[in-house]
């Protein structure tokens, strides 16, 4: 079963992004990841979540969601 994105599924770790709430930032990426592994927004959340976890000093955790993060350009993302 598909399950469909609601319109404005990232606010909540976008506004605690923007006021550098990254610990709290972090784990509602997690969740959104989670509920939604097809979206066509993932790469997108993957590489805010990779930053999160690098302004947290929480290097390995970043490191493993850069493969698959989005820097603006589909042919410059990781490739594992």
């Amino acid at each position: 079963m598909r399950r469909i994105r609601p319109k404005h599924s990232l606010p909540s770790p976008t506004v605690y992004t923007c006021v550098k709430l990254y610990d709290l930032a972090a784990p509602e990426y997690e969740k959104y990841l989670g509920q939604y592994p097809g979206d066509s927004s993932r790469p997108s959340a993957m590489y805010r979540l990779a930053d999160c976890y690098s302004k947290l000093g929480q290097d390995a955790p970043a490191i493993k969601h850069l493969p698959d993060a989005d820097f603006g350009n589909r042919d410059r993302r990781i490739r594992r």
